[in-house]
């Protein structure tokens, strides 16, 4: 058998036991954590350019006082190209999240370095507000 001969018969017999190899299942969802999902809207019709950053951001403003609010977690959406409205996603821990806490979602679009749109009034999520299907309405800002 030849060199060459060889060599293929060894990668037709690593392709066939590569096929033959156990297929692993996904790994099942971490039970620490959590999400919340929902849309975000325009309160008045605008458009914006292609390619913002939308953020949403869970956040705990529960500490009165605190200089910045506590991220629970976060969604980013980059280079978004077509108008609202933008589902999204955000994953946590339930752990952290306090029955009495004061949990807040809060969205921004971002054109480069300038913000575009953001909610502009509270939105309250998981503790005394939205669980699921949340529809978070944006103000431009001028």
């Amino acid at each position: 058998m030849t060199s060459w001969r060889r060599v293929g018969v060894a990668l037709v017999a690593a392709a066939w036991l590569a096929g033959c190899a156990p297929i692993r299942p996904a790994a099942p969802p971490d039970p620490r954590t959590a999400s919340i999902a929902g849309t975000v809207v325009l309160k008045q019709p605008d458009t914006w350019k292609p390619g913002v950053t939308v953020k949403v951001w869970l956040q705990d403003r529960s500490r009165v006082g605190a200089p910045v609010p506590v991220l629970l977690g976060e969604a980013v959406i980059e280079g978004r190209t077509a108008p609202p409205p933008i589902p999204f996603t955000v994953r946590y821990d339930p752990a952290q999240v306090r029955p009495d806490a004061s949990i807040v979602l809060y969205v921004r679009v971002i054109d480069g370095d300038r913000v575009t749109h953001l909610n502009t009034t509270v939105f309250p999520a998981i503790t005394r507000g939205c669980t699921a299907d949340c529809e978070i309405a944006l103000d431009r800002i001028r």
